[in-house]
């Protein structure tokens, strides 16, 4: 019997709750989310999204490059006023993460009442 070891790696309990850890960090990042989930309804660019969720821009700086490391979000050129400016919008793989996010969220949100009540 030959054995996958690539398989069992991955499918073993121990790599699921490392799994499990490590998206609970980066779902945890301060303003991970919300830079997510203020791109749901449009592209948006920089500014905007500073504007938005009143974050430091370096931070802001930050999420931009791991969000688009991880293939979240893509910069897109826009044409404004006949000069072209980057945006922000989200790909197939982050507007598919909206849902399980906005869940996340309300489970925070859950959790925080708990403990606080």
């Amino acid at each position: 019997m030959k054995l996958n070891y690539r398989y069992d790696i991955k499918h073993s309990k121990r790599y699921k709750a490392f799994y499990v850890a490590m998206l609970m960090k980066i779902l945890g990042t301060s303003y991970f989310c919300e830079v997510v989930l203020t791109l749901q309804h449009q592209p948006k660019s920089f500014n905007e999204i500073l504007r938005d969720i009143k974050i430091n821009p370096s931070t802001l700086n930050r999420r931009i490059k791991e969000l688009t490391r991880y293939n979240l979000i893509e910069p897109a050129v826009v044409r404004v006023n006949e000069e072209n400016r980057i945006k922000y919008r989200l790909t197939k793989k982050g507007e598919g993460l909206i849902k399980d996010i906005v869940e996340f969220v309300r489970l925070a949100e859950r959790l925080e009442k708990a403990i606080m009540d």
